[in-house]
């Protein structure tokens, strides 16, 4: 065969066959079987914010003055006059919508009012257990110097509520008892029932610092005589 070209303006003759070559490339097809890919897990942002924790405390005139601010993030905190333990259920809405709540109050029951150390204690009882998602923190009551209980008898009242209260914090999902065990009767002003303002700074350390163990924001155990220790041990042999 005789192939002529002009492209180039010659002539070329080609006497010998010719081969062509066609070159493809051969992908596998898709299966429908392949398995998929594994979901990726979102990333964790360390960094988050914790949730906020609502404190909310309700206390006679021992410590009107607590600064709240010294409970911080993640903890938000505020306080409410209760002079008298009965007087509980006037902040019902404030105690549902709190995460955490500290009572400093009963002395006023017992002196002023008359309340029987039993009726008190199964006031208590009967309202912190009407709020089971809400944690309840009872900082116990604090004796009286002799001059403002000449005779013992309120001082042994508030022994009972105090050992009653603790007690029952031993078999309670949502109630603790505290001390301030830093107290002494020094901390006692004139009138031998209300605080010096170092009473009060004392008391203050207390409350952030069984609110910060309660929250599981700081470790350790909530502070209690060793006489309720005791207690404590003996109910847990």
């Amino acid at each position: 065969a005789v192939v002529s070209t002009q492209s180039t303006g010659c002539e070329a003759t080609f006497q010998q066959p010719r081969m062509s070559f066609t070159f493809r490339t051969l992908r596998k097809p898709p299966s429908n079987n392949r398995p998929s890919s594994p979901s990726i897990p979102p990333r964790r942002d360390n960094n988050a914010a914790p949730q906020l924790k609502k404190v909310l405390i309700l206390s006679d005139s021992k410590n009107r003055g607590f600064n709240c601010e010294r409970l911080r993030e993640p903890v938000s905190a505020s306080r409410k006059d209760l002079f008298l333990l009965r007087d509980l259920k006037a902040h019902h809405q404030e105690i549902d919508s709190a995460d955490m709540v500290l009572i400093s109050a009963g002395i006023n029951d017992l002196m002023k009012i008359g309340v029987s150390p039993e009726v008190l204690c199964e006031h208590v009882k009967d309202f912190t257990n009407q709020f089971p998602q809400t944690q309840f923190l009872f900082d116990s009551i604090s004796p009286l110097a002799m001059r403002a209980d000449r005779f013992n008898k309120v001082n042994r009242e508030i022994e009972y509520v105090n050992k009653v209260l603790f007690k029952f914090s031993l078999t309670s999902g949502n109630f603790r008892l505290f001390e301030n065990t830093r107290f002494g009767l020094a901390h006692l002003s004139a009138d031998g029932l209300h605080f010096t303002k170092s009473g009060q700074s004392v008391m203050s350390d207390s409350w952030v610092h069984a609110v910060l163990i309660r929250l599981g924001i700081r470790r350790g155990w909530l502070p209690i005589r060793r006489q309720f220790r005791e207690i404590f041990l003996a109910e847990h042999r």
